[in-house]
C-alpha cells in the first residue's frame, strides 16, 4: 500500500486521594442531586462536591491540592491480533526487566490496561516505557476534551508515577504518549478518551516539542489512518539515558526524577502481501532540557531545535533496549525530517 507523503501538521475516576491545576478541576455536582441522594454518592462523587464547595468559597488553593485516582475497572487494554496478525506488547532487554513497575497484588504482572491501548511503566524513572495503541481509522469519532480530568493510577503505587508534582508552573507539558484521539473509537470512544488521561500517559515534554513537532508527527499518523480507514498500532515512549538532565521542578517533587531527551513512535500496519510492516521515529528535546535552559522561554523559538529523525526500527530497539516484534522496516537509514516533513509510512 502506498500513502502520499505530505508536510505534518501537527474513566472516570473511582477514588480520590492529591495534585490538578486548578483551572482542570472538576464541577461540582447539582446542589439538589447531593441533598436528595447523597447517602448513595460515590466517595469520588463526595470529592467533587467538597472541590466544588472550595472553588465556591473562593479556597482554590486547597481544592487544588486534591489528586483524583482511579482503578480503571474492566478495561480490556491493547489487543495484539487488532491487525490481524499477532504483534505481543514490546518486551523489555532482561537488563532493564527488574525496572518495570508491576501490578499490586498481582505479582509479576506489568501491563496497565486500558481502553484500546496498554502501558508498562518504569518504576525508577515513574514514567512509561512505552505505550501500544490500537488505532482504528475508520471508526475514530471525535470526542471534546473538555472537562477531562488527570489522575494517577491506583493499580501501581503512587511512588512509581509522577503527578502533577512534576508539571507545576514550568514549561513542560504532561504530553500524551497515546495521543488522545488515537484510541478514541468504538462503543467507548468516550472512556478511551478519558483515559488517556492517566498520569501513567504523560511524558516529561517541553511545550515547544508536545504542541509543535511531536503534535505534527502525531496528526499526521492518524489522518493518514483515517484517509485510508487503515488499522494501525503505535507505540510510543521516552528514549531513557543516563545521562538525562536531573529534575525535581524547584523543589516540588519529594524525590527527583530525569528528564528525557527524546521520544520515539513505531508505527506499524499489515501489508495484505507482506504482513507486518512499520516506521520508527525519534525526536529530541536537547535543547530544551539541558541545563539552565530547562525553563527557557519560547520566545524565538527556532523550529530546526527540535529534531525529527526516521530511524530504522533495529537501531530505536538498541536506543530503548526494547523488542518491538517481528515488523518489516520500511527504512533502511537514519533520515532527518526538516520540521518534521517527508514521513515515510504505509
Amino acid at each position: 500500500m502506498h500513502i502520499n507523503t505530505r508536510p505534518l501538521h501537527s474513566n472516570t475516576p473511582q477514588t480520590l486521594t492529591s495534585a490538578t491545576k486548578a483551572k482542570e478541576a472538576p464541577q461540582a455536582l447539582p446542589q439538589d442531586s447531593l441533598q436528595s441522594n447523597k447517602a448513595q454518592l460515590s466517595s469520588t462523587e463526595k470529592q467533587f462536591h467538597t472541590m466544588g464547595q472550595l472553588f465556591r468559597s473562593g479556597n482554590a488553593q486547597k481544592a487544588d491540592s486534591i489528586e483524583l485516582t482511579s482503578s480503571f475497572p474492566g478495561r480490556d487494554g491493547y489487543d495484539k491480533n487488532f491487525l490481524g496478525t499477532t504483534l505481543e506488547l514490546p518486551s523489555l532487554d532482561p537488563s532493564i526487566q527488574d525496572k518495570a513497575a508491576t501490578l499490586v497484588g498481582k505479582g509479576n504482572q506489568t501491563e496497565l490496561k486500558y481502553t484500546n491501548f496498554s502501558i508498562v511503566m518504569n518504576k525508577e524513572r515513574r514514567q512509561a516505557f512505552f505505550s501500544s495503541v490500537n488505532i482504528d481509522g475508520a471508526k475514530i469519532v471525535n470526542v471534546s476534551r473538555k472537562g477531562s480530568k488527570w489522575v494517577t493510577d491506583s493499580r501501581i503505587p503512587r511512588d512509581q508515577q509522577l503527578g502533577n508534582e512534576a508539571y507545576r508552573n514550568n514549561p513542560i507539558d504532561r504530553g500524551h504518549m497515546v495521543r488522545r484521539r488515537d484510541p478514541v473509537w468504538g462503543p467507548d470512544a468516550k472512556q478511551a478518551n478519558a483515559d488517556t488521561f492517566s498520569y501513567t500517559n504523560a511524558g516529561l515534554q517541553h511545550g515547544s516539542l508536545n504542541q509543535k513537532s511531536w503534535l505534527q508527527l502525531e496528526n499526521h499518523i492518524l489522518d493518514q489512518a483515517k484517509a485510508k480507514g487503515q488499522k494501525l498500532t503505535v507505540i510510543t515512549g521516552p528514549v531513557f539515558s543516563d545521562d538525562d538532565p536531573k529534575f525535581n521542578n524547584g523543589g516540588r517533587m519529594k524525590e527527583a526524577t530525569q528528564i528525557p531527551k527524546e521520544f520515539y513512535k513505531v508505527v506499524v500496519w499489515n501489508d495484505p502481501e507482506e504482513g507486518l510492516k512499520g516506521a520508527g521515529f525519534i525526536q529530541s528535546q536537547k535543547n530544551y532540557v539541558r541545563g539552565n535552559n530547562l525553563f527557557k522561554s519560547d520566545s524565538g523559538f527556532d523550529t530546526g531545535e527540535m529534531n525529527v529523525f526516521q530511524l530504522p526500527i533495529d537501531e530505536l530497539q538498541k536506543l530503548t533496549k526494547l523488542n518491538f516484534g517481528q515488523v518489516q522496516d520500511t527504512s533502511t537509514e537514519a533520515r532527518h525530517l526538516q520540521d518534521g516533513q517527508n514521513v515515510r509510512l504505509f
